[in-house]
C-alpha cells in the first residue's frame, strides 16, 4: 500500500509538473501568436487535417460543440485578444470527411428508414435475454457468483455483435472504472482490438479491388490471420515494396470491415431519431443531445476513410517530430477503404496497467509505470494545448510500448489515427489563455498543509 500510496503520489507530481512545463511552452505560444496577429493579417496556428489518460474522450465528445458556445459567450462581453483569422481554405482531410457523409446520406429516406428498423429490431432481438437474465443475477448472484460473469459476458457478446457504433462506445465505456463496474470494464477491454474479423477472402477481394490484380507484386508475405480486429477495420501483417527506395520493408495493412458504411448510417439514424423524440420533452431539450450525436457522428465518420487516418497520422508525425519519447507510424499507400503503414512491434500497454489497486510492484516496475503516465500525460498535454490537433481514440489498445533502437529508453507509439479533433483557431488562443490563468494562480497559490 504504502508503494501504491507514492506512485500516486509521484504521479501527481508527475503530473503536475509537466502541466506548468507544457502550461509555460503554451504561453510562449500565444504570446507569440498575439505578437505577430497584431504585424499581420492572421494568426499562424495549426493546420487543419481531419488510456492512460481521460482528456482525450472529453475533447473528443463535445470539446468542439462545448468550447465553441463558451467562448463565443466570453467573446461578446471580452474585448477579443486577436483579430479573427481570414477564412481557411478546405484541407485534403475535410474533403475526405465531406466525401464519407455524401455516401451515408446517398440513400432515400424511406430506404434509410426501412433499414434502421430492421436495424432495431435485430439488436432487440439478440439483447432480450439479459430482460432475463440482470434480474436473475441481482437476485441469485450471491448465491451463484458465476451467474454475474456470464451476464457481463453475454453483454460484451452482444455489443460486439451490434456493430461498430456500439463497440466505440463499449471502448469508451472500457477507460471508464470511474463510472462503470470493474468486472464491466474488464469485460469490454477486449473489445478494443480483439472483435470478430471478418474473413480472408472479403480482405483479398478488398486488396484486389484497390491495388490491382498484381498485388502481390506490391504485397508480400501476407498473413491471411489478421493480427488485430477493431470496430471499423482489422490489420494484416505483410510485406511491401515502397515505390520511392524499391526497397521492401515490413507493414500493417489495415482493410475496412465491409459493410461498415451501412451499419453506421443506420445507427446514426437511429440515435438521431430516438434524441428527436426525446427532446418532446422540455427538461431534456436543455441537455442538447442532438449536437452530441452530431458530434459523435463526425467523429466515426472520419474512421471510414483510411485517407482521413493516413493524412492524420502525417500531420501527428509533423507535430511529434524530433519527440524523443513519442512516435505514429508512417503511412505508405492509402485508399478509402485500405491503409498500408509501418508496422510497430511493441507490447500492449495494458500490460503494465493494473485493475488490483492493492497489487504489489517492485520499485522497477513503478518507475517503468510512473516514465509511461508522464510520457502519456506529455504526449496529451502537447496535442491540446501545443498543437490544437488530438488523437481522439486514445484507449490502451491503440497504445504500444517499444523501446528506442540501441538504447534504453521507453516510447509509446500511438495508432489509429482515425479520429482525431482540434478547435477553432480564436478558440484555441483563449483556450491558452485560460491555461495561462490557471498556471499563474496555481504558481501563486500557497500549497496545502
Amino acid at each position: 500500500m504504502m508503494v501504491a500510496s507514492a506512485c500516486r503520489s509521484a504521479s501527481q507530481r508527475a503530473m503536475l509538473a509537466s502541466l506548468r512545463s507544457t502550461g509555460e511552452r503554451a504561453a510562449a505560444t500565444a504570446v507569440g501568436s498575439i505578437r505577430s496577429a497584431s504585424t499581420s493579417s492572421g494568426v499562424r496556428m495549426a493546420r487543419s487535417v481531419g488510456t492512460v489518460c481521460a482528456v482525450p474522450a472529453t475533447v473528443a465528445f463535445g470539446a468542439n460543440a462545448y468550447a465553441a458556445a463558451r467562448c463565443d459567450a466570453a467573446a461578446a462581453v471580452t474585448p477579443p485578444l486577436v483579430q479573427p483569422p481570414p477564412p481557411v481554405m478546405e484541407t485534403a482531410s475535410q474533403s475526405a470527411k465531406k466525401n464519407t457523409f455524401a455516401k451515408l446520406k446517398s440513400k432515400r429516406w424511406w430506404r434509410r428508414l426501412i433499414r434502421a428498423a430492421k436495424r432495431a429490431g435485430y439488436i432487440l432481438l439478440i439483447s432480450s435475454p439479459l430482460i432475463v437474465a440482470v434480474p436473475a443475477m441481482w437476485l441469485f448472484g450471491d448465491r451463484w457468483p458465476e451467474l454475474e460473469d456470464k451476464v457481463w459476458d453475454y453483454l460484451a457478446h452482444i455489443i460486439e455483435k451490434s456493430g461498430p457504433t456500439f463497440i466505440k462506445l463499449a471502448q469508451w465505456a472500457a477507460t471508464r472504472e470511474d463510472l462503470f463496474p470493474v468486472k464491466v470494464t474488464a469485460k469490454f477491454a477486449r473489445l478494443q482490438d480483439r472483435n470478430n474479423p471478418h474473413s480472408w477472402e472479403e480482405t483479398e477481394a478488398a486488396i484486389v479491388a484497390n491495388l490491382g490484380a498484381d498485388w502481390r507484386k506490391k504485397l508480400t508475405a501476407v498473413t491471411e490471420k489478421p493480427i488485430g480486429s477493431g470496430c471499423i477495420a482489422q490489420v494484416h501483417e505483410a510485406e511491401y515494396v515502397v515505390p520511392a527506395t524499391g526497397k521492401s520493408t515490413k507493414v500493417a495493412v489495415k482493410v475496412l470491415h465491409p459493410g461498415v458504411l451501412e451499419l453506421v448510417e443506420a445507427d446514426m439514424d437511429l440515435l438521431k431519431w430516438f434524441v428527436s423524440s426525446l427532446e418532446v420533452i422540455p427538461r431534456v431539450k436543455y441537455l442538447s443531445l442532438g449536437p452530441l450525436v452530431d458530434e459523435f457522428r463526425a467523429l466515426l465518420t472520419e474512421q471510414l476513410d483510411m485517407n482521413t487516418e493516413a493524412l492524420n497520422l502525417k500531420k501527428l508525425r509533423e507535430d511529434f517530430q524530433g519527440h524523443k519519447h513519442v512516435f505514429f507510424p508512417e503511412p505508405f499507400y492509402s485508399t478509402s477503404d485500405i491503409l498500408i503503414e509501418q508496422f510497430i512491434d511493441g507490447i500492449p500497454i495494458r500490460t503494465f496497467m493494473t485493475r488490483d489497486t492493492k497489487e504489489k510492484h517492485t520499485e522497477a516496475e513503478t518507475d517503468q509505470r510512473l516514465k509511461l503516465s508522464k510520457i502519456g500525460m506529455d504526449a496529451v498535454f502537447s496535442m491540446v494545448f501545443m498543437n490544437n490537433f488530438v488523437h481522439a481514440d486514445l484507449h490502451p489498445g491503440n497504445l504500444l510500448v517499444t523501446t528506442a533502437p540501441g538504447e534504453d529508453r521507453p516510447q509509446i507509439a500511438i495508432l489509429d489515427a482515425g479520429m482525431a479533433v482540434q478547435l477553432e483557431p480564436t478558440n484555441h488562443v483563449k483556450l491558452l489563455g485560460i491555461l495561462m490563468a490557471f498556471v499563474k494562480v496555481s504558481t501563486l497559490k500557497p500549497p496545502l498543509s
